[in-house]
Order: structure tokens, then C-alpha cells, then sequence
């Protein structure tokens, strides 16, 4: 049952929401109603870090966590987090979370 519950917040929290990146932002874009939902430039990051939990390990994906001034964004489980990390000037911090 926690499995399941988990699964389902997962999927309305961030099943619709794609990641993009024009090379110079990072900008989460709602597929469901085509808007965007924020945008991240990489000069207002103060932190940045990559997480692979055991679903991470599981699926071969990454979470990528940004620490902004006034909150934390995760992008989770990303396929490919090449992209999204070519929009910062460092590379991140690695971190295994169990």
C-alpha cells in the first residue's frame, strides 16, 4: 500500500512536467495544459547536486536538485541529466541517497 501511494503522488506531482533547456535556462513545461511552470536561470542557483536513489539505481535515471534562494527544486529521475547540467557553469556534487 505505501508503494502504491507513493506511485500515485509521484505521477500527479511530476508525471506531466517535462524539463527543457535552451542552453541558457532551465524551464519546466506542463504537457497536460501547455504552460510553463518556472523557469531557472544559472545565475540564480546557489547549489546544485545530483541524487540516484534506489529507484534511480533501478531505472538508470538521475534526480538533479537545485538550491535557489527561496526554495529547492528537484527534477526527478531524469533519463538523460547531460542537458540540464550543461545549462550550469559547475558540475554538481554526486550523492547517493539510500
Amino acid at each position: 500500500m505505501p508503494i502504491a501511494l507513493g506511485q500515485t503522488d509521484y505521477w500527479l506531482r511530476h508525471g506531466g512536467v517535462e524539463y527543457r533547456t535552451d542552453g541558457e535556462a532551465i524551464v519546466a513545461y506542463d504537457r497536460l495544459f501547455r504552460t510553463p511552470l518556472w523557469r531557472v536561470e544559472p545565475w540564480d542557483e546557489l547549489d546544485l547536486w545530483v541524487e540516484s536513489d534506489r529507484v534511480d539505481n533501478c531505472f538508470r535515471t538521475s534526480t538533479i536538485v537545485v538550491e535557489l534562494r527561496d526554495r529547492t527544486l528537484g527534477l526527478p529521475h531524469l533519463s538523460d541529466p547531460a542537458p540540464i547540467l550543461d545549462t550550469f557553469d559547475r558540475r554538481p556534487n554526486c550523492s547517493q541517497v539510500e
